[in-house]
């Protein structure tokens, strides 16, 4: 059975959860990353290619915080890694 569930719906779905997700647990000082980050990340890497970019982000304003503020090798992406300290960061 086929979903009819735009992909932007469930993308813009998983942002929200994604940021309320991050917001809660951004702030814990463990160094796991907060539960369901991978997910999160993935929802927004629509080609796979292992980071967020302008692209990718467009139309989440948030997400483009993240990346403008987490990017930290300036290379105008963001990896994994740089994604979830982006979200620890903006829950302080």
């Amino acid at each position: 059975m086929k979903s009819s569930i735009h992909p932007r719906v469930l993308q813009a779905f998983l942002a929200a959860s994604a940021l309320s997700l991050g917001l809660a647990h951004a702030a814990d000082p463990q160094p796991m990353p907060p539960p369901g980050s991978e997910l999160r990340f993935m929802a927004f890497d629509l080609n796979r290619d292992g980071y967020i970019d302008g692209k990718e982000a467009t139309g989440f304003p948030e997400v483009s915080r993240l990346l403008n503020s987490g990017d930290a090798n300036s290379d105008g992406k963001l990896s994994e890694k740089e994604f979830v300290g982006a979200l620890r960061q903006s829950a302080r």
